[in-house]
């Protein structure tokens, strides 16, 4: 089970998505950093917004696995 890291409840990974924190088309890239798993009704309440500009917060701050996360994945 993962998390959405804007509401913190559990999913199991084929119900999640990754979110841009920073929406790329405001200048947000495919960073570890910019990159987080949302259920999607966050991720669509969310949209194409900034953090600020919702009443929404992250659980965690992303940053780069410490491990490789496409080895934990099923092929």
């Amino acid at each position: 089970m993962y998390r959405c890291q804007y509401c913190y409840n559990k999913f199991h990974q084929n119900k999640l998505t990754l979110d841009h924190v920073i929406p790329k088309s405001r200048g947000g890239g495919k960073t570890w950093e910019n990159l987080v798993t949302s259920c999607n009704p966050c991720n669509q309440k969310k949209g194409d917004k900034r953090l600020s500009e919702t009443s929404m917060k992250l659980f965690k701050v992303p940053t780069m696995p410490k491990y490789n996360v496409f080895r934990t994945k099923p092929h």
